[in-house]
């Protein structure tokens, strides 16, 4: 498996074009609503180093927002920490605080960020985050890592009635490179376990969300007091316009491949040599700005009923 920098590298380097990908309609919904809240509360999960922060932040137009940045990996959380303060600063907000807590203010507006170490399913922990009056839950590229249906039950516990629930980026189960392998075949049977090693994870004894993440959300957030008011596609599309990658695709390209090569060697069923051959084919592809990459997730938004 990648390690934690190598993954956090592979998310993060979408931050700057994710804008592409995350489904903008539901996007300006969900912040249409979170710009009602005079001061929203929000707990943000999530992979990579809090993106959805910095993007929330510098979408504007919340008026004075909390944040809480859950995750169980420090050095994620101290990155975090990192980006958001010069995120801030490039704003021209003033920024204070430590390692835990960073606040900010410019003219009348101001930001506020907890940085939390721990584990949402930790009952200790989630006893504290009850006892906070949030306004809202956001998670990116993290549900398909963690079992659907108990998360969702306890964000049905962490929020009060007309709390929202914005989820973006959930894998829903198709990864495609083009231009077409030549041994089409090798490549395909290469994807399903790819889609199967995320089916295959578990957090404690519960399978996690996997490569249907997106469609199983979908249904879990009804039976737990949700409504759905906005979902859609929020694809991951890379394709080398004019001979080149827009900045860091081809960062991300190159991390998804080790990735997808890291999941082949854990199958014995798949061939050692040809394996290689195509990581080998593949990251020339991307050398030479020839590599395309198609996958398919979901955003979702719902409020608590």
């Amino acid at each position: 498996m990648q390690s934690d920098s190598s993954f956090r590298d592979y998310l993060d380097a979408r931050i700057s074009t994710d804008g592409e990908g995350i489904n903008p309609k539901i996007f300006a919904h969900f912040l249409s609503y979170a710009k009602r809240i005079e001061r929203p509360v929000i707990l943000d999960l999530g992979a990579a180093t809090g993106g959805m922060i910095r993007r929330m932040v510098t979408s504007a137009g919340l008026a004075n927002p909390v944040f809480y940045r859950l995750d169980p990996n420090k050095d994620a959380l101290e990155e975090a920490r990192r980006q958001i303060d010069l995120l801030l600063e490039e704003l021209g907000f003033a920024v204070r605080g430590g390692d835990q807590v960073l606040t900010a203010s410019k003219d009348k507006r101001s930001v506020e960020v907890h940085l939390v170490a721990g584990d949402l399913f930790d009952e200790k922990l989630l006893a504290s985050l009850e006892k906070l009056p949030l306004t809202g839950v956001t998670t990116h590229a993290y549900m398909d890592l963690v079992p659907i249906d108990p998360t969702v039950a306890i964000l049905s516990r962490l929020l009060k009635k007309g709390g929202f629930f914005y989820s973006t980026v959930n894998y829903s189960g198709t990864t495609e490179l083009l231009p077409f392998f030549a041994d089409p075949g090798f490549e395909q049977g290469l994807l399903t376990e790819y889609n199967r090693s995320k089916d295959g994870r578990q957090v404690g004894s519960r399978p996690a969300g996997g490569s249907h993440a997106g469609g199983l959300l979908y249904g879990a957030v009804a039976g737990h007091g949700f409504k759905v008011t906005g979902f859609g596609s929020s694809d991951w599309s890379v394709f080398p316009w004019n001979g080149s990658y827009a900045p860091a695709e081809e960062t991300f390209l190159n991390s998804l491949l080790l990735t997808i090569y890291e999941e082949g060697l854990r199958h014995p069923a798949i061939d050692r040599i040809s394996l290689a051959a195509w990581y080998a084919a593949r990251s020339e592809e991307i050398e030479q700005r020839r590599l395309s990459l198609l996958t398919h997730q979901t955003d979702l938004l719902a409020v608590k009923t």
